[in-house]
């Protein structure tokens, strides 16, 4: 069953998210010479049509993004309109009542919010406008503000009962209950924080600071007895720095000082893993090295369903060595589940590249080791492999579902299928106990899919650059289409004189080598 909403926002032209490469081909004839003409205002208003920002709805429908109510394989979606979004209740109704909640205009066309969710059995919808949440009942359209209606975030614990927070570079938790406070760490400070990620420089732009808002690093177990969360340690860290020349708020340039390693650097941001035990507050180190960051952000943590596990991965530096532990967050103690040594680097193309299974007794992973990536099974408490469930010579792209049920895994590759575009992604199932992949997804064409919480179903939107998206409705069992739900309309875009890119498929100069691209 599906339903349909309304999204206030656009999508850009779907040849963007293609992966092939991109060529401009220029005959030796009308090579441009740089130093000559640089063109008349015609060319520069002819060229700027089309900019990213100027195709902006041109192409409706472009993709189908479900959005499953609660644990039911129902969804609903956005659905473009040449003159707005198709209505998925009384859009009318809802933006009067609305606007006054407000006190400003709302156009039904246009209401200012993207995502909502059912409540109270499906006959209101709960939002968020801004900083605030509303509720309105969807039988007489009141709406009221109901400031507890947040989107999801990781610092509340899975009871709702606690919810963690950082201030003065220290970790603290709060009752959500009470307002009560307990400070969990003493001893943060500036480039030694806890539950912090390395901000990223586009948002301390964004927000005008070198310490932007960052939400809690922290990882709660399902039974909220326990948190996830790292302190790193940057003090001795190369930084970086950037001039914001002209900032929209001042005249003088604005200065920015960010963590970034480069490859002369012997000392790198690290981040200590730490366990905090609500209750007694009891603090457990967990037992391995420091985790050395490459990047912005910091690591993350994966608990069992149960809780009395949780596994984290260890990435040396270089991509030299990728390696997936488990740990005892009783004791801290930490043990090795797969070890993934880099010849000469490991590659971290596939994403997600692993998944555990059973309360963590199995773990799919993906390997580069006979040369493709591709999928093996391991028993998580031995570290040994059972078995290899993908072979060839083609590349594993992702896991994407996991039946434990019927032991089925479901993943993307690419490079599969004879005489086709290697780049394009397609939908596979394989069975962990034995037999060869399916095919779920024939087209050829690039394929982006999302299951169901149940897993039967997925939706399937799929592509090329010379194709226009195509979605639908497809049996996980077999891939069969239950229904197709969009076709893209791609009449705007065609209106501007934009024609399709043609694809092409060539010879490296080694004679040999296939190189795929789109002129």
């Amino acid at each position: 069953m599906r339903t349909r909403g309304e999204l206030a926002g656009t999508r850009m032209p779907w040849t963007r998210t293609a992966h092939t490469l991109a060529l401009l081909v220029l005959s030796a004839g009308s090579a441009p010479c740089l130093a000559a003409a640089q063109g008349t205002l015609e060319d520069y208003r002819r060229a700027e049509r089309f900019l990213p920002q100027n195709l902006e709805g041109l192409v409706l429908n472009e993709r189908v993004a479900p959005n499953f109510v609660g644990e039911t394989d129902r969804f609903w979606y956005l659905r473009d309109l040449p003159d707005g979004r198709e209505p998925a209740f009384d859009h009318a109704r809802l933006a009067e009542a609305l606007g006054e909640v407000l006190e400003r205009t709302v156009e039904p066309t246009d209401l200012p919010f993207q995502r909502f969710e059912f409540a109270d059995g499906e006959d209101a919808i709960v939002f968020q406008v801004e900083d605030t949440g509303y509720r309105c009942a969807l039988a007489t359209y009141q709406c009221e503000p109901e400031p507890e209606v947040e989107g999801p975030s990781r610092a509340v614990s899975p009871d709702g009962r606690w919810v963690a927070f950082v201030r003065d570079y220290d970790l603290w938790l709060r009752a959500t209950e009470s307002g009560w406070e307990v400070r969990l760490t003493h001893d943060g400070s500036h480039g030694h924080a806890y539950a912090t990620p390395l901000p990223n420089p586009r948002q301390m732009v964004s927000e005008g600071t070198a310490e932007p808002e960052q939400e809690p690093a922290v990882f709660w177990s399902p039974d909220s007895r326990r948190l996830l969360t790292y302190r790193i340690d940057a003090r001795k860290a190369g930084t970086l720095s950037m001039v914001q020349h002209a900032p929209p708020d001042q005249m003088r340039p604005a200065h920015y000082t960010y963590w970034y390693p480069l490859p002369p650097d012997t000392v790198l941001p690290a981040a200590e893993l730490l366990i905090f035990e609500v209750g007694t507050w009891k603090r457990t180190p967990v037992a391995m090295e420091a985790l050395p960051l490459q990047y912005y952000g910091g690591p993350r943590g994966e608990w069992s369903e149960s809780s009395r596990e949780l596994w984290v991965t260890f990435t040396e530096r270089g991509y030299t060595r990728e390696q997936l532990r488990a740990v005892d967050p009783e004791t801290g103690a930490a043990r090795v589940v797969a070890d993934e040594p880099g010849d000469p680097i490991v590659n971290t193309y596939a994403s997600p590249r692993h998944r555990f299974i059973g309360d963590g007794a199995e773990v799919i992973w993906a390997s580069e080791r006979d040369g493709w990536m591709h999928l093996y099974l391991y028993d998580a408490r031995t570290g040994q492999v059972k078995r290899q469930l993908t072979r060839g010579e083609w590349v594993v792209r992702g896991i994407m579902h996991v039946d434990e049920e019927d032991r089925v895994v479901y993943f993307t590759a690419g490079g599969r299928e004879p005489g086709r575009d290697p780049y394009l992604q397609h939908l596979y199932r394989v069975p962990m106990d034995g037999g060869g992949p399916r095919l779920l997804t024939p087209e050829h064409a690039e394929h982006r899919v999302s299951f169901s919480p149940s897993g039967a179903y997925f939706t399937d939107t799929f592509s090329r650059a010379d194709l226009p998206p195509l979605s639908v409705l497809r049996r996980a069992s077999d891939g069969a289409v239950v229904m197709e739900l969009e076709r893209a309309d791609i009449s705007g875009l065609e209106a501007t004189g934009w024609t399709f890119p043609e694809p092409f498929e060539a010879v490296a100069r080694d004679g040999e080598t296939a190189i795929y691209g789109i002129v």
